[in-house]
């Protein structure tokens, strides 16, 4: 034991006839009625007829709860963390679900660009072939015209040799 706690050292019956500050583990003595005079009267703290303890008024925001209110807060105090627990619950939900809807659309979309992919491929293709169809179409028409003027040519040269046989077979007669 240090000197200051020898020299403020009280024995067990001077220390139970101070005055105590906490009385949670004591009963609670009711005053006589006799030993108060009047209304006016007030009990000071050297009084010990009533074994009251007066305490100083405590500031608002440092007054103890109440069993009631405390309990009525703590209710609050987990409403509210149940509230921010459901709050992040649903929003981690609506995340996972908007993630999983947009990710099926952006999967979608992409089988649908490849689609178009393949048939812009496709119609490519069948341009190209339209265009070479179309040459081969007007090479032939050209080449048709050729041939139609050469049949006609021919066609003139095989009267003018016909007409020619004719009079030549009548001169022989």
């Amino acid at each position: 034991m240090d000197k200051e706690k020898k020299d403020n050292w009280k024995c067990p019956t001077c220390k139970s006839k101070q005055r105590k500050f906490d009385n949670t583990n004591t009963p609670v003595q009711s005053c006589r009625m006799d030993s108060l005079s009047s209304a006016s009267d007030r009990i000071t703290e050297d009084s010990e007829e009533c074994n009251l303890t007066q305490r100083k008024p405590l500031i608002p925001e440092k007054q103890p709860l109440s069993p009631g209110s405390s309990s009525i807060m703590d209710d609050k105090v987990l409403v509210n963390i149940i509230r921010r627990e459901i709050q992040q619950s649903v929003t981690e939900a609506v995340e996972s679900a908007v993630k999983m809807y947009f990710s099926k659309e952006f999967d979608e979309i992409k089988s649908e660009l490849a689609t178009l992919r393949e048939i812009g491929k496709s119609v490519e293709f069948l341009s190209s072939q339209y265009d070479r169809m179309n040459s081969d179409i007007k090479n032939l028409q050209d080449r048709l015209t050729v041939v139609t003027k050469e049949n006609l040519t021919l066609s003139s040269q095989v009267l003018d040799i016909s007409d020619i046989l004719n009079l030549m077979e009548q001169h022989s007669r």
